[in-house]
């Protein structure tokens, strides 16, 4: 985790990177983007071998944006901590429709 940037930050962030998403999307670009191992998103100097390999089949694109979020956030999706995305699930399929009449 970047201890720059407190975490409630790198979750408005991680926010404005899912936002138009749907939970699908959301759970392939975590599957794809992300650690097996600690669920941070890939960085290009990634000591960890597995981490290496998934990174290195990312397209030239991919890694660019994977950049840009990484400059924005860190810290870890799921993990022994917490499961943002298992959240963001839970969430959506608690929803509640509301209807708001106007007179």
């Amino acid at each position: 985790m970047d201890y720059a940037r407190d975490w409630y930050k790198q979750a408005d962030f991680y926010q404005k990177v899912f936002k138009g998403k749907t939970v699908a999307e959301i759970e392939q670009w975590y599957a794809k983007n992300c650690s097996d191992v600690n669920g941070r998103p890939l960085k290009a100097d990634s000591k960890n071998e597995k981490d290496k390999e998934k990174y290195a089949k990312l397209t030239d694109q991919e890694k660019k944006d994977l950049a840009d979020v990484v400059s924005g956030a860190t810290m870890s999706l799921k993990d022994a901590h917490g499961d943002i995305i298992g959240a963001i699930k839970k969430a959506y399929e608690n929803r509640a429709e509301i209807t708001v009449t106007t007179k």
